[in-house]
């Protein structure tokens, strides 16, 4: 089978920031506090793809991915200069086999390439290059659905430019990150599920932020309206180099 898609957005978010209000942007964007937050500025996004998958046998199914990012300019913060975020292209491939009677294992590798960030049209910087693996492994009883998840993401060095070239990074800004999710979906009646998680997040020391480990468990109510619609509620606590509470609510369409 081939597919193609294609994702896009309007420029939207806050923009031209104070010094202060981009310092906290920061800070809220780190991967590690997990913000479910809408971005603070960004332009006019769009990301075509295609994808192809086909059976190898009676229980093994592979496939690969290919998009392209682009990300347009915008002014994000209050100077009055237009900021240009790199493109970047993905490629992912990916199996999934199935394991004794019920049980199903699926895998995949993507690797992500950046290019470079300018302001005002001139090179200031190119993120580095991004490998992701994921593997879960998932298992349904009835009604009912068990996944086991683990994911390890490390990116490259960032690159400056340079009289002469392009200088990496003497220190990584962006950790390597490890996860280990569990999750059990049930039945409780003929319109609603709830899911019960548990999950680790592990990421690795850098030049702005300690090693931090932390362990969320949760609980995730679903409802369905009718055939298409859904309403869906969150409740996360974290604990672990910090705590916290997450609570939200959502609809899902499935069209």
């Amino acid at each position: 089978s081939l597919g193609a898609s294609l994702t896009a957005n309007l420029p939207s978010g806050k923009r031209e920031l104070s010094r202060d209000e981009f310092q906290t942007s920061v800070l809220l964007s780190q991967n590690m506090f997990d913000f479910r937050v809408p971005v603070l500025g960004q332009g006019l996004n769009l990301a075509p793809g295609l994808t192809w998958a086909t059976p190898l046998g009676e229980t093994l199914v592979v496939g690969i991915g290919l998009a392209y990012h682009y990300r347009g300019a915008f002014t994000p913060l209050d100077d009055g200069l237009s900021y240009d975020p790199g493109d970047e292209i993905l490629v992912t491939g990916g199996l999934n086999v199935a394991i004794a009677d019920l049980w199903s294992l699926a895998g995949d590798v993507s690797f992500a390439h950046y290019q470079m960030d300018t302001v005002e049209g001139t090179d200031r910087y190119q993120s580095g290059s991004k490998i992701s693996t994921t593997v879960q492994l998932r298992r349904p009883f009835g009604e009912n659905d068990l996944r086991i998840l683990a994911r390890y993401r490390t990116r490259a060095p960032g690159e400056l430019p340079a009289a002469g070239g392009l200088v990496s990074e003497e220190e990584r800004m962006v950790p390597d990150q490890m996860l280990g999710h569990l999750s059990f979906r049930m039945r409780g009646s003929r319109s609603a599920y709830l899911t019960l998680l548990g999950q680790a997040r592990l990421f690795n020391e850098t030049s702005v932020f300690p090693a931090t480990t932390v362990f969320d468990v949760g609980a995730v109510p679903e409802y369905a309206i009718n055939e298409d619609w859904s309403l869906l509620l969150r409740f996360v606590y974290t604990l672990g180099d910090f705590s916290g509470f997450e609570g939200g609510v959502g609809i899902a369409a499935q069209l």
